[in-house]
C-alpha cells in the first residue's frame, strides 16, 4: 500500500513515525510515498511536495491520509482524491461533520473507501464498534467524554488548586491542546464528534448548528469547590438519543457522582458509550488526545483497507433528522456573578440557591436541555462568564 500523506504536523508526524519505523509485519506493507506540506515550510524530506497534484496524479498511490486540518482546502483535496479513485483516511472531524454525506456518496460512487476512525475517540475503536453493534442492534443513545484536552483540564482542576489558564498552558506544552484552544474548551470539537457519532449510530444526517453546545471556558475553582462539597465531578459530555422522528444531541458540562465511571476518567483519556437493544450498555475507554493515539487509529484504517475489511460505505445516510432537545429534562447547576438585573429570572426556575461574596450558586428545577441553553445564551449578555452544568443524580 502506497500512501500520500496530506499534512506533516502533530498527527502527520505521528503517522510518519509509525510507517517509517514499523514495529510489526502488518505496518511494513504501508509506505508513505509523498508528503504534502504547506507553502513556506522547508522541504526536509525528498518525499515532500507543495503540490497536491503530485499526489493525486501518482498512479502508485492508492490511499491518501488527510491530517492537515481546516475545512475548505481539506474538503477540496478529499473530494479530488475520492474522485481520482483513491481511498481516503482522515482524522479531520470538522471537515467530516460539515460534509459527511457528500464524502460518503462520492466514495461509494467511485468504488473506494472513506475511513474516519481517528476522528472520534483518539485511539479508541469507537466508529468500528458502532458499526459492529449496528449489525445486530438498533442504537438508541450515545454519549461520552470525547475531548481529551477538556478532560485533562477538568481532571487537573479537581486534583489541585491551579487555575484554568495555568492548566491550559500545561495541556498545550504536553501537546494535548492547540495554540488556539477555542475549539476544545468551547465544546466545538466535541460537537463535531457528537454529530459524526450520531449520524453513524442512527443512519441519518443532522444539522450541525442545531446541536446545543456549551464548553468549559468559564469554569472556575469556585465551581469545583461547590462540586466537591456535594461529591460531584464535572466532565464535558456529548449526549444524544434517537427519538425515532427526531434526535436529541447536545454538548454540555455534566456533574456526576464521584463514584461514577465517567467521574473517574483521568488525564487526557476518553470514555465513549452506547446503548443497544440487546447489547444494552457498552463503554469504551482509551487515550483521547495526543499524536500517538490518533496516528494509531489512522494506521488501523489503512490496514483495514489493505486487508479489505468492511468500511463505512454500507451505511446509508438516507434521511435527515431534526435535532430537538426539548424531551431531555434534568436538574442543572448555575453559577453567576452578582447581576441584579437577572438574578430574579434565575430564581424563577431554581429550587435552591446560595450566595457568596462574589457569586450566586443555583440548583434548578427539572427543565429541558433546549430551555437551559436558551436561558444561558440570554444571560450571557449580562454575565459573559456564567457557567452551568447538568446534574446526574
Amino acid at each position: 500500500m502506497k500512501i500520500g500523506l496530506l499534512g506533516c504536523g502533530t498527527v502527520g508526524s505521528g503517522v510518519l513515525a509509525i510507517c517509517d519505523h514499523p514495529q510489526t509485519e502488518a505496518v511494513r506493507q504501508i509506505e508513505v510515498k509523498r508528503i504534502l506540506i504547506r507553502q513556506g515550510r522547508s522541504i526536509t524530506d525528498p518525499r515532500m511536495t507543495y503540490e497536491i497534484q503530485d499526489i493525486i496524479n501518482d498512479e502508485e498511490i492508492d490511499t491518501i491520509i488527510e491530517v492537515m486540518g481546516g475545512t475548505t482546502t481539506a474538503k477540496t483535496y478529499i473530494l479530488q482524491a475520492l474522485q481520482a479513485k483513491k481511498n481516503v483516511v482522515t482524522a479531520n472531524k470538522a471537515v467530516i461533520a460539515e460534509n459527511f454525506k457528500q464524502f460518503m456518496e462520492t466514495a461509494k460512487n467511485h468504488h473506494v473507501q472513506f475511513r474516519i476512525e481517528a476522528s472520534v475517540g483518539g485511539g479508541i475503536p469507537w466508529i468500528e464498534n458502532l458499526l459492529r453493534v449496528k449489525r445486530i442492534d438498533e442504537i438508541s443513545s450515545i454519549s461520552g467524554i470525547f475531548n481529551g484536552t477538556c478532560n485533562f483540564i477538568l481532571d487537573t482542576l479537581h486534583e489541585n488548586e491551579a487555575d484554568f489558564d495555568e492548566i491550559l498552558q500545561t495541556a498545550q506544552q504536553l501537546g494535548y491542546a492547540e495554540a488556539d484552544p477555542s475549539s476544545d474548551i468551547d465544546g466545538i470539537d466535541t460537537k463535531y464528534k457528537c454529530l459524526i457519532s450520531a449520524c453513524i449510530a442512527y443512519n441519518c444526517t443532522l444539522q450541525l448548528d442545531q446541536i446545543d453546545t456549551f464548553g468549559i471556558r468559564h469554569i472556575t475553582q469556585q465551581d469545583i469547590s461547590y462540586f466537591k462539597k456535594r461529591g460531584w465531578t464535572c466532565k464535558l459530555m456529548a449526549m444524544s438519543q434517537n427519538h425515532d422522528s427526531f434526535v436529541s444531541a447536545y454538548v454540555q458540562p455534566v456533574c456526576f457522582p464521584s463514584d461514577a465511571l465517567e467521574a473517574n476518567v483521568p488525564a487526557n483519556f476518553n470514555l465513549t458509550s452506547l446503548r443497544g437493544h440487546t447489547i444494552h450498555d457498552l463503554k469504551f475507554y482509551g487515550q483521547g488526545a495526543g499524536k500517538d493515539s490518533t496516528a494509531h487509529a489512522v494506521i488501523q484504517d489503512c490496514l483495514d483497507i489493505a486487508n479489505h475489511q468492511a468500511s463505512l460505505n454500507p451505511i446509508v445516510l438516507d434521511n435527515h433528522k431534526l435535532i430537538n432537545n426539548s424531551k431531555d429534562i434534568f436538574h442543572f447547576y448555575i453559577r453567576t456573578h452578582l447581576q441584579a438585573s437577572f438574578i430574579d429570572e434565575i430564581k424563577q426556575i431554581s429550587i435552591s440557591h446560595e450566595k457568596s461574596e462574589s457569586c450566586y450558586f443555583f440548583i434548578t428545577s427539572k427543565i429541558t436541555v433546549s430551555d437551559i441553553h436558551a436561558h444561558i445564551r440570554q444571560w450571557q449578555k449580562e454575565d459573559p462568564e456564567i457557567f452551568f452544568a447538568q446534574i446526574v443524580q
